[in-house]
């Protein structure tokens, strides 16, 4: 069944001309590394995409700002780990810019609303936020974490195409 969150995403990513993919977190940290894990999993099955560019910015987004806007991007999609109340580990969901820091506890140190106000009104910027189990140093992923891998990549090869 297709839910309110993913027709949301298909209606992102169907308009793009050139896409950039920035996988965030740090995977030291149990499940705050999961957007980059998606992000090294969606690279590893879009290559060759002449339309989709891939960062890996880990926790310091602010040291893309240069190589991102240099790919002249009509669309940004920022993947990482989120705490929520709301949502069980290994859920996502689709965030707007302007209420990044408010939906949840981020462990970078740019916020996600200045990062969009630095790329200014020349792409259009949206984030997929994990729940997150654990944030600890040492851990493993979490396993609803880990499924969610698989699944969120499969979701977005099938909206990209292969």
């Amino acid at each position: 069944m297709i839910n309110k969150e993913t027709r949301k995403l298909f209606s992102f990513l169907s308009g793009f001309t050139r896409l950039v993919i920035v996988g965030l977190g740090n995977p030291l940290r149990g499940d705050d590394g999961v957007g980059l894990l998606i992000h090294d999993a969606l690279k590893e099955r879009l290559v060759g995409r002449d339309d989709i560019v891939f960062v890996r910015a880990e926790t310091v987004l602010e040291n893309f700002i240069g190589p991102i806007q240099k790919a002249e991007p009509s669309h940004i999609l920022l993947l990482d780990a989120v705490v929520s109340n709301e949502h069980q580990p290994g859920e996502w969901m689709l965030l707007e810019p302007e209420n990044m820091e408010t939906s949840f506890d981020s462990t970078h140190t740019l916020p996600f609303s200045l990062f969009a106000d630095m790329m200014g009104e020349r792409c259009t910027i949206k984030g997929i936020g994990i729940a997150a189990g654990t944030f600890h140093f040492g851990t493993e992923l979490s396993q609803p974490v880990q499924s969610a891998i698989g699944e969120m990549r499969d979701v977005l090869v099938q909206m990209l195409g292969s």
